[in-house]
């Protein structure tokens, strides 16, 4: 396979890598480099041939990105649904205690990234 297609291939198989994320932002990662990669594929095909066998194989792998599409973002809104509802159900001392850790967290990154003086 030549350097074209390996390229288009490593770029489909990135995307490929987060289909089973459950997570919102994975799958719109995954969205994004799927169009960084269909659009390097256009460019590709205006500048150069592929051989048929390289034209099968990168059609299967778009086929195989098409169709794991709609369960990546079917299993990212049940984990969304889920959390929802985990969020809904807890009592407001909880919800307090999971928002105060949170605050604690983000204060103690923050405290982290300062640059020395």
């Amino acid at each position: 396979m030549d350097l074209v297609a390996q390229d288009i291939s490593d770029g489909l198989s990135l995307a490929a890598s987060l289909e089973q994320e459950p997570i919102v932002i994975s799958q719109l990662v995954r969205v994004a480099a799927l169009q960084i990669t269909i659009h390097a594929l256009a460019q590709a095909l205006e500048r150069k041939t592929l051989s048929e066998p390289q034209l099968a194989e990168l059609q299967s792998a778009l086929q195989k990105a098409e169709q794991a599409g709609a369960e990546g973002f079917t299993r990212c809104l049940i984990a969304e649904r889920c959390s929802g509802i985990s969020l809904f159900q807890s009592s407001p001392e909880e919800l307090t205690k999971v928002f105060a850790q949170g605050a604690e967290a983000s204060q103690e990154a923050a405290s982290n990234r300062r640059l020395p003086t």
